[in-house]
């Protein structure tokens, strides 16, 4: 039986990680894990994470900086598909954010994904109607560095604004229109997904595809693997094709659950109410949800740790 591949992307909050991954700590599951190289992280939080696996084999990547928005993004998830790839073969991949935790056992993931083989999990949304999105995809964003978040605070975020609108004025002149260039469909879905192996094989020998056709277009990370499933004839093969519309009880189909109404997105307390609902979607066939901003004296995590030690 082949293993999964674990593929976290993190920046922060290390013990919260080590958290993580003792979660997925399974002779079934390797781990691969990426660390933004702008992050402070020491030695002892290498260790830290080290410790935590017991079972499954633990590799970190090299470590890149990477820039919210920027195509540095999908840089660092190519560095997780290698790196699993150098290592074996695994019949899964599953992406991940370090505020990401399981909430569900590890036989009832291995489970599900053995009777969905060849099916692909993300949430498709759509971009029609939304000009500001389209322009995302539509025009090039040439400083990665340089997005809403470089400058903390509102003069920051307005001076993005003004940035792009100038950027995208320029290149409105220029005739420039990438959906047409590279004959791409408006839409976009959640970077975190889990991959059959014969999708991860087939985005590596596209690599120059990817980087040519997202390198310098603005939060990438959300456009290159629907477009790319689209282009390259894997769409019959995502299990829920519906496009999403972004509404609270709408099913994400990447079997990862995210609030995204009461909050950028909602932080999980230890509040009976949240107890109540992160039991409920666990029952509902949600494996994953973040976001979780845990210590280790959190009542929340020793209730994660119980709901994952359910079999049923």
């Amino acid at each position: 039986m082949m293993k999964h591949a674990y593929l976290i992307m993190a920046h922060a909050n290390f013990q919260q990680l080590a958290f993580l991954i003792s979660l997925l700590d399974d002779p079934r599951n390797d781990i691969f894990v990426h660390i933004d190289a702008k992050a402070n992280f020491t030695e002892e939080d290498k260790h830290m994470l080290e410790d935590a696996s017991k079972q499954s084999n633990l590799l970190l990547t090299d470590r890149k900086a990477i820039y919210w928005g920027g195509f540095s993004q999908v840089k660092a998830e190519f560095l997780l598909f290698e790196r699993a790839k150098l290592y074996g073969r695994y019949h899964f991949y599953h992406l991940l954010s370090g505020s990401d935790l399981p909430i569900v056992h590890q036989d009832r993931i291995h489970q599900f994904f053995d009777e969905h083989s060849q099916s692909i999990f993300l949430n498709r949304m759509t971009l029609e109607g939304d000009p500001e999105n389209i322009n995302r995809l539509k025009y090039y964003h040439f400083f990665e560095a340089f997005t809403p978040r470089t400058i903390p605070g509102v003069f920051g975020k307005g001076l993005f604004k003004l940035y792009r609108f100038l950027e995208v004025s320029i290149q409105k002149i220029m005739g420039v229109n990438l959906l047409k260039k590279y004959h791409l469909k408006p839409m976009k879905a959640s970077q975190w997904a889990s991959l059959p192996e014969d999708v991860v094989l087939s985005l590596l020998e596209h690599k120059e595809w990817v980087f040519k056709t997202f390198g310098k277009t603005f939060i990438p990370d959300e456009v290159f693997l629907p477009l790319f499933l689209n282009k390259f004839g894997f769409d019959n093969d995502v299990f829920d094709n519906t496009i999403k519309q972004n509404i609270p009880d709408e099913y994400q189909a990447n079997l990862r659950f995210v609030n995204w109404w009461d909050g950028n997105p909602y932080v999980w307390t230890n509040s009976k109410e949240d107890k109540r609902q992160l039991q409920r979607l666990a029952d509902k066939g949600y494996f994953f949800t973040r976001k979780f901003d845990l210590s280790e004296e959190d009542e929340l995590f020793d209730f994660i740790l119980r709901l994952t030690k359910k079999r049923n």
